[in-house]
């Protein structure tokens, strides 16, 4: 009869630890999918890269692709600590279970948001 009670109350906080498990799941997958998404609308806003043979044109064009470059390189700033969380988050989550495709996710976007960011600061520095 004390064993059963042991089961059961093993079994009861493994029932808890995977709810919870879950929950931080689901609200990490929409943080991530929310993330995507906006990263994909930033980098529509992206200018055509000039060719460097190329030049720029009028001034105007100039001021316009600067502005654009300085949006997207601002948007990146203000979102950086949010990325860094909701990485941090895919990583805590990877301790607790194994997933190789949300491993594949976290780095494939860490490594994309690191090349916007470089790519955005060489054409500023064009």
């Amino acid at each position: 009869m004390n064993l059963m009670h042991v089961v059961q109350d093993r079994a009861a906080i493994y029932g808890q630890k995977l709810e919870r498990l879950i929950q931080d799941w689901v609200a990490f997958h929409e943080q991530f999918e929310d993330m995507l998404s906006w990263f994909s609308e930033l980098e529509k806003q992206l200018p055509e890269k000039l060719d460097d043979s190329e030049g720029v044109g009028s001034a105007e064009e100039l001021r316009r692709l600067i502005w654009d470059y300085h949006t997207v390189e601002q948007s990146l700033e203000n979102e950086k600590a949010a990325m860094y969380e909701i990485v941090d988050r895919g990583h805590q989550l990877l301790q607790s279970i194994s997933c190789p495709v949300l491993e594949t996710e976290l780095a494939e976007f860490a490594d994309h948001w690191v090349q916007i960011s470089n790519e955005t600061s060489t054409e500023l520095k064009k």
